[in-house]
């Protein structure tokens, strides 16, 4: 049973997108324990209380057990669906209540979803679902809405099948809102196996954070190229990266100007996984979670030339590059 366009979330689904064991979402991978309740020795216990008691006390201690069986298995269907393939074990959320801080980008405080929201793709192409905490909210600054996330395990969108061919040259392209002060953070992704193919977002380095276009190749080799100005933060800034096979690199645009590029001799093409906003797999775990906003998401299948790129700030200017695929935008 798919999700629908309003109502509960389909977790289940992912396992269909991830086949395999499943695995952590947070920076420090916390993997559910799997126990299950003994049910022998309930069942000895519930035999002396039996004698013990009179019928009105057991009946009262029989709901109260079923309260709490109910509640572990929710809790357990709940949190062990969604996974990268490749991962060994289920997870769950962090100990402790999600981040709730709400970027600027958005009035309130992002709650969670009773059910996904499904975000068209313009075209008709694959659409976005969102993660039980996963928010389309008001986007000051920007035209329209946007995806506004919480950098909890479950603030996150995904589409159900791949939709970039990192095969060849492809761009990929987003504006974002950054509210977090620390830590390295996914806002476009692509899963590749138990890890990735390509990852634009923020680098959290010993002298501060930096905005980052990186790839993977099928030995599991990491191309990065890193903007060095500081990543800003509390602000719209426009990402953009691409790969050329051509040159056989990759490059970084900021709000539209060339940032960085990096050697890149290809891009791992390995069990394509689904394009992801705010989060990233990675070594079997779901990691690097987005804190703030997400908007105006394009997708090129093939890299787009420094000219082109500055055009991008500017959805209305002659002769920018139409996108083969976007979400959210105006």
């Amino acid at each position: 049973m798919g999700p629908e366009h309003v109502g509960g979330w389909q977790a289940p689904d992912d396992r269909a997108l991830f086949p395999g064991a499943p695995v952590d979402l947070t920076e420090q991978p916390v993997h559910i324990e799997g126990d299950r309740p003994d049910w022998h020795a309930l069942a000895d216990a519930y035999e002396v209380r039996a004698r013990r008691r009179r019928l009105g006390k057991i009946a009262a201690v029989a709901v109260a057990a079923l309260v709490v069986v109910a509640g572990v298995s929710l809790a357990a269907a709940g949190s062990g669906a969604d996974r990268p393939s490749g991962a060994a074990a289920a997870p769950r959320a962090a100990t402790g209540a999600p981040t709730t801080a709400a970027p600027a980008a958005s009035a309130a405080t992002p709650a969670s979803n009773a059910k996904p929201v499904t975000l068209s793709e313009r075209g008709g192409g694959p659409a976005l679902e969102t993660g039980p905490r996963g928010v389309v909210g008001s986007a000051p600054g920007r035209t329209g809405t946007a995806l506004v996330l919480d950098g909890s395990p479950f603030g996150y969108a995904q589409t159900r099948s791949p939709v970039v061919d990192t095969g060849g040259g492809f761009t990929v392209s987003a504006w974002v809102y950054n509210d977090a002060s620390t830590e390295s953070r996914s806002a476009l992704s692509q899963a590749s196996g138990s890890g990735f193919s390509f990852d634009l977002g923020r680098e959290f380095e010993q002298d501060g954070n930096h905005w980052v276009f990186e790839t993977t190749d099928a030995t599991g080799v990491v191309s990065r190229a890193v903007a060095r100005p500081k990543a800003a933060r509390g602000r719209w800034t426009l990402l953009t990266g691409g790969y050329d096979p051509a040159t056989h690199a990759i490059r970084l645009y900021v709000d539209g100007a060339l940032a960085a590029e990096a050697p890149a001799a290809s891009v791992s093409t390995a069990a394509p996984g689904g394009f992801q906003v705010g989060r990233l797999a990675q070594g079997g775990s779901w990691t690097r979670q987005w804190d703030g906003a997400v908007t105006a998401i394009e997708v090129w299948d093939r890299p787009l030339a420094p000219a082109e790129a500055a055009l991008l700030p500017d959805p209305g200017a002659p002769g920018r590059p139409a996108a083969a695929r976007a979400w959210l935008v105006p």
